[in-house]
Order: C-alpha cells, then structure tokens, then sequence
C-alpha cells in the first residue's frame, strides 16, 4: 500500500488530523482544579489523567496496556509459588513489557514521520499546498505522540504510580493468591489429621 493510501486512504484519520490539537488533549490530559468536577475520581487529582481513547491510532496500545488488569495472573503465580522473590520477578517482566511496548510504539511514530516528511517535500517541491497542509497536521500530531511517549517512557522507569497500575494489579492478585493458599491449609482437615497419624 503506497504512502497516499496510507495517509488519505480513511476518512475518519482525516478528520482526526484535521483536528489534531483535540484529539492529542483527548489522549493525555493534564488535570487543573478548573477541570475538577462532582464526579472526578481520585486519580483525577494526580499530575496526568488517564482518559479513555479509542483514536485508532499506535499510542492507544500503551494506555491499554498500562490500564491492563493483571490480579488474575499475580493470583496464578502465588498459587504456584508464593514466595516474595517471585512476585518481584513478576512485577519487573511487566514493566520490561512496558518499555518493550513503548520503544515498539515509538519506532512506529518514527517511521510515520519519516514518510510525511518525504511526502511534504515532495509536495511542496510539486506546489501542491493544500495536500502538504494535510500532512503537516499529521506531523505535528506524530510529533505530538512522540513526546507524549518519551514521558510515559520516563514515568515508568522511575516506577510512577501513573504508569503503574498493571503492576499494582499483579501485586493484589499474588497477594490474594497467598492468602487464598493460607485458607486452603487452614481448612484442610485432612492436613491436620495426617500430623496426628505421623
């Protein structure tokens, strides 16, 4: 599919374009006592937001990664071995999985880049400034992205909460797994009648 196909092909990418400015403030939000209403949650009193997108575009896989729940595979795990060294381990693959995911994403916006840069010179070269003013929206909202990536990148290397939360959910779900593996020899009947029988 050549680059115009890729770039003019769906109109409903051409109208997020078009509308680049909105659609970047719907991705990522910054929070302000102004925006703060009756119904605002708890994270909405935090330095970012997260908001529910639906844009279509590659950033949207790291906010459903980062607002993935992860309890039933800490649970899983704790069943499987409740030590304390085993949860870090599992908490740490999920942050690798994080930044492999981010670094994937960003190499992505990259490429985009890379083509509309080609294609505005080329159009410009051709005169054609409408399709060129098209594009540049596009670059800035890539370039946009981007940005928006670097600092998600930056938050979750320094372990900010913001970015964190699939590995809160692991962590309650091992936990869970514990206590559930607790209560499960607790009530064991059998257990306690086999250390009479020894």
């Amino acid at each position: 599919m050549g680059i115009f196909s890729r770039l003019f092909g769906r109109k409903k990418e051409e109208q997020q374009s078009e509308t680049s400015e909105t659609l970047n403030e719907n991705v990522l939000q910054e929070d302000s006592a102004d925006t703060a209403n009756e119904n605002a949650s708890t994270e909405s009193r935090t330095k970012y937001h997260w908001v529910n997108t639906d844009t279509g575009f590659p950033i949207d896989e790291i906010f459903v990664l980062v607002r993935a729940n992860y309890e039933k595979r800490g649970y899983d795990d704790a069943m499987r071995n409740p030590d304390g060294n085993y949860m870090k381990a599992g908490s740490a693959k999920i942050i690798s999985e994080l930044m492999a995911r981010i670094n994937q994403v960003t190499l992505i916006y990259e490429k985009f880049l890379s083509d509309v840069n080609v294609q505005i010179q080329i159009l410009e070269e051709q005169g054609l400034l409408d399709m060129k003013k098209t594009l540049m929206s596009k670059q800035l909202l890539y370039e946009k992205h981007l940005v928006r990536l670097k600092e998600m990148k930056e938050m979750a290397e320094k372990r900010d909460s913001e970015m964190m939360g699939m590995v809160q959910s692991y962590e309650r779900g091992f936990q869970s797994g514990i206590i559930e593996g607790v209560n499960v020899l607790l009530n064991n009947k059998d257990y306690e009648q086999k250390g009479f029988d020894n």
